[in-house]
């Protein structure tokens, strides 16, 4: 399928209006940062590029910027033979309120992208999970805007806002290394239900608690409706919320095997999850209507192998680590339903 731009209509005007407003707000801001660090720090013989990061950093603001490229080429199989290259632009702001209006435990975080080029899965391969996991529709948009409150030092945390499910929920550090969509968010999610990941982030309540360094619980609700990105919502601002049409509740509780000399830095992550769409579900493959969906996943990251001996935090972490994960969702009323 060729995505194909449309001529401007007015709500696409209005959004793009607003859009200009934020990358006007955001970096304005940026670059009189830029300007106080590069004129208040004296270490001269540090790049500048750190000096900003240090200065900037240390008044509650952290700017991010970053840039992935990539080229594939596809020489047989699928659709038809050829080669695309494709990008990812994402900024990022970060504000510490702690440091900046002394407001205790409370962060401000923003982000937004811009995708360009197009992926080889439309045009050339016609795989099910899209080949690259950057691949999108070509907009700038705003990705993320939430406000996040720590009471009781980490303890436990509660974040609101606009918010990407696929950042926090069913993570995995090894899998993470890998660009193919599939080892991100599992197809029985991404197929089968509109939680919000990316490059649509939508309107949420998330909740973080942490009773120590080796258990982690956290749960978020999302409109079950954020926009479809090549559609209604191609710049990330639709702020959708609707509560009649539908809520997306998801959940999930991580086990941390910590490093030590006692099991020789060989660290884990456990993780059991799972997922409650409020929404009718129906479709050509759905009889009869079902009134709600849901779903399982379980996820298992282990080091098996250090290249060092471990002795402490900064160790080297060359080794060998393996992970597994898997994802159930009732076969009556889903496209995919194991993972």
């Amino acid at each position: 399928m060729v995505i194909q731009h449309s001529r401007p209509t007015g709500s696409r005007v209005v959004s793009t209006l607003r859009l200009c407003v934020w990358l006007g707000v955001f970096f304005t801001t940026s670059l009189r940062l830029l300007l106080l660090a590069r004129a208040n720090d004296d270490a001269s013989n540090q790049d500048f590029f750190q000096q900003v990061h240090s200065a900037t950093e240390q008044r509650g603001v952290i700017f991010a910027a970053e840039y992935t490229g990539e080229g594939f080429a596809n020489h047989s199989g699928g659709i038809q033979s050829g080669a695309t290259y494709e990008g990812l632009m994402r900024l990022s702001l970060q504000l510490d309120l702690a440091e900046l209006v002394c407001w205790r435990g409370a962060t401000v975080y923003g982000s937004m992208l811009y995708p360009a080029g197009e992926g080889l899965t439309g045009q050339y391969t016609g795989d099910f999970n899209r080949l690259s996991n950057i691949d999108a529709y070509d907009s700038v948009r705003l990705f993320e805007l939430w406000l996040q409150q720590k009471f009781f030092e980490d303890l436990f945390s509660i974040r609101i806002g606009q918010m990407s499910a696929d950042q926090e929920f069913y993570q995995s550090t090894t899998s993470n290394l890998f660009i193919n969509s599939c080892f991100g968010t599992f197809p029985t999610i991404s197929f089968n239900t509109n939680l919000p990941i990316y490059p649509v982030g939508g309107l949420g309540i998330r909740i973080d608690y942490r009773p120590s360094s080796s258990l982690n619980f956290r749960a978020a609700v999302f409109d079950s409706n954020p926009g479809v990105q090549d559609l209604n919502d191609k710049h990330g601002t639709l702020f959708h919320l609707s509560l009649p049409s539908g809520m997306i509740f998801i959940a999930e509780s991580v086990y941390h095997v910590n490093p030590t000399k006692a099991n020789r830095g060989m660290v884990g992550t456990y993780t059991i999850g799972g997922y409650y769409d409020s929404r009718q579900y129906t479709g050509e493959f759905v009889h009869p209507v079902h009134a709600a969906n849901g779903g399982l996943y379980a996820i298992i990251d282990q080091i098996v192998y250090r290249a060092r001996p471990y002795v402490d935090e900064k160790s080297s972490k060359q080794g060998l680590s393996i992970f597994t994960s898997c994802s159930a969702a009732p076969n009556d009323r889903n496209l995919v339903s194991r993972n």
